[in-house]
């Protein structure tokens, strides 16, 4: 009798096969394909939310555990179906659906990770650390934020502390002092905390491209913001990650400025 096999992935998906079944796993964003068999896959996304799905033999699937975007191929034969807190979602070959993770809840993660770090054995980690997730609380003051995914006028400053936070962590990477899992932490979070300020932009921008087209000084603020998320991806690809958070608080200020040129509705 054939035992079923359970086997954790890309530290994002837990795979479960039976007899026969195969599955080629490329990681970075998790690239799964089924050769053969059908696999149970199983998702986490940063912030620990879940989601299963069943994926049958000759389609695949891509997942970004950063941002819970879950993509389907164009080449695949059939509708993936995707569960999420006990909610069904199909996506067709070739549609790419994105989760919401909130920004705060990304923030907030990051300070629960980085507070379990206290404690290395040298203070001047532990004051780094220390550093670093006082900018992150700072980021979630009252006065910055409208909501979970909207920012007030301060709005700003969320970036400005962010990116402080992401200073003091660089610190912790290159001093040859401090042990290799506590850089590697260090990273993780860093990734998370530009994720939390690319999707306030995000948001922001999205919502500006609602009224693209009104008014040209509108459309001339959008332009402006998605040029500042292409400056933000080539920093990130020269790991400058604090340059692409400040190229973020531009892309979020261009988005507010396109709000504000909105033309009233005429009656």
């Amino acid at each position: 009798e054939e035992t079923p096999a359970t086997v954790s992935v890309c530290g994002g998906a837990v795979l479960s096969f039976s007899g026969g079944d195969e599955a080629v796993v490329t990681c970075g964003s998790i690239s799964i394909e089924v050769v053969s068999g059908a696999v149970e896959i199983t998702f986490v996304a940063d912030d620990g939310t879940s989601a299963t799905t069943n994926l049958e033999e000759g389609n695949s699937l891509v997942f970004d555990p950063t941002t819970f975007t879950i993509t389907v191929p164009s080449t695949n034969s059939d509708d993936v179906v995707v569960v999420v807190e006990g909610e069904d979602f199909s996506l067709a070959p070739g549609e790419s659906k994105t989760f919401v993770i909130e920004a705060n809840v990304l923030k907030e993660s990051a300070i629960g990770v980085l507070s379990a770090l206290l404690s290395t054995g040298d203070n001047k980690t532990d004051k780094r650390i220390e550093k670093a997730i006082e900018n992150i609380k700072k980021s979630l003051a009252q006065d910055f934020w409208e909501d979970d995914i909207h920012l007030t006028k301060k709005g700003k400053k969320v970036f400005d502390n962010e990116k402080k936070a992401v200073k003091h962590l660089q610190k912790l990477i290159k001093d040859k002092k401090v042990p290799d899992d506590v850089k590697n932490v260090c990273k993780e979070m860093i990734d998370k905390l530009v994720t939390a300020d690319k999707l306030l932009a995000e948001t922001a921008l999205n919502e500006a491209k609602e009224y693209e087209g009104t008014d040209k000084k509108v459309d001339k603020e959008i332009e402006k913001s998605e040029k500042e998320f292409e400056k933000a991806t080539k920093e990130l690809e020269k790991a400058k990650p604090e340059k692409a958070i400040n190229h973020y608080k531009k892309a979020w200020e261009h988005a507010q400025k396109a709000m504000k040129k909105v033309p009233e509705p005429e009656e």
